[in-house]
């Protein structure tokens, strides 16, 4: 079975998981950035989704901010979908670049522009026999 979660819901999902199973009230932001990679360096889509709370530190109030990578939002959707009957077997980014053509007659040019759609996630029922 698939599952499709917006850019939007995720988040919610996110700062939903910290608070019910951490007790901490997060901000989740996701932005995505176009950067060289590989041999060639071309172009590709790297999204970075980050994790800020603001915490009481010696008395004085600090922004604390921390990177989630694909693995732990696996290892969180993971845990949020086993505690309902389901296991994740796989989990994908919905990103890319995006080309878009600007301005007109000899300004026209084309500008390519990342995306981060959501994720995708791929589930099946948990089939664990339970024994009386």
């Amino acid at each position: 079975m698939q599952i499709k979660y917006s850019k939007k819901e995720l988040i919610e999902l996110i700062e939903k998981y910290y608070l019910e199973k951490e007790g901490r009230d997060v901000k989740v932001s996701i932005t995505s950035n176009s950067q060289p990679t590989g041999i060639f360096e071309t172009n590709s889509c790297v999204t970075i989704i980050k994790v800020k709370e603001e915490i009481v530190l010696l008395g004085k109030k600090v922004q604390v901010s921390e990177t989630l990578d694909k693995n732990t939002i696996s290892n969180i959707i993971g845990e949020m979908l086993e505690s309902i009957g389901y296991n994740l077997e796989s989990l994908e980014f919905d990103q890319g670049i995006r080309q878009e053509c600007v301005g007109c007659f000899m300004n026209e040019h084309t500008e390519y522009k990342p995306y981060f759609n959501g994720i995708e996630l791929r589930v099946c029922k948990n089939n664990l026999v339970k024994r009386k």
